[in-house]
């Protein structure tokens, strides 16, 4: 365990550290895992507080690791997004950065695309929680059987942060045995806003390189899995359904 200095340099040298894992590692038994995407919506190209060029990197490393944990025999895939309307009737703002009604709140072309993406399970969420008026109980009750919930997506510090605690808690509350939830840090990502943009619009500033990092350690320090990335498993080609290599996958 690091030292954490007033600084944060102690975060940031527990970050560098982070491990890696082979997917058999991290997913030793695709049948019984599920991958969970959030906030992965067409708005992350468009700007906006939750937004950044960097949030807009992850749509095609997020849409290989779909595409190989399918490949490798996951079935169960979870998009966590937003749905709503501005303003509600009474005049109060909905606090959801994008609407499902509109493009912006639609899921990422990519993912859209996808051969199975008819399998996908969309979890509709009116709040930036992933639980409060959301299915996602009702789905984990009748997928008792889960071992590993993969978390990647937009944004580290709210949705996938709130999501990973809430799979944790709710597996230590029931007792699951073998329960597992895994963050790979390089598949999430938080928007960004400096100083100077913040004071344009009369907002508080989001620097993203301190709440990744940040929310990522208090994760850990919560027994979720963060790490690094994950790696092809040596072999990895066997594993192929259809024989074709994780490098064939990819073109």
């Amino acid at each position: 365990m690091c030292q954490i200095r007033e600084d944060g340099q102690g975060i940031a040298h527990w970050f560098r550290r982070l491990p890696s894992r082979t997917w058999d590692e991290a997913i030793p038994v695709p049948a019984h895992a599920v991958i969970v995407s959030a906030g992965m919506v067409t708005g992350v190209r468009f700007g906006g507080a939750p937004a950044s060029p960097r949030v807009a990197a992850l749509i095609r490393p997020v849409t290989e690791l779909f595409r190989l944990a399918h490949a490798r025999g996951v079935r169960r895939f979870l998009l966590v997004q937003d749905v709503g309307t501005t303003r509600t009737r009474e005049g109060r703002v909905v606090p959801t950065p994008y609407l499902q009604e509109t493009e912006e709140g639609a899921t990422i072309g990519e993912l859209r695309e996808l051969p199975f993406a008819n399998t996908f399970t969309l979890i509709r969420k009116t709040s930036r929680d992933q639980a409060i008026g959301t299915d996602i109980e009702a789905w984990l009750r009748v997928n008792p059987d889960l071992q590993t919930v993969v978390i990647v997506g937009n944004c580290t510090d709210l949705w996938m942060y709130q999501m990973a605690t809430y799979l944790w808690l709710r597996a230590c509350a029931l007792k699951l045995p073998r329960y597992q939830v895994v963050v790979p840090a390089d598949m999430v990502r938080t928007g960004d806003l400096s100083q100077e943009a913040a004071r344009q619009r009369y907002a508080l500033a989001h620097p993203d390189d301190l709440f990744h990092q940040a929310f990522l350690y208090y994760l850990s320090q919560n027994n979720v899995e963060v790490l690094r990335a994950l790696e092809e498993s040596p072999g990895a080609a066997a594993h192929q359904p259809d024989g074709h290599s994780a490098r064939q996958a990819k073109d």
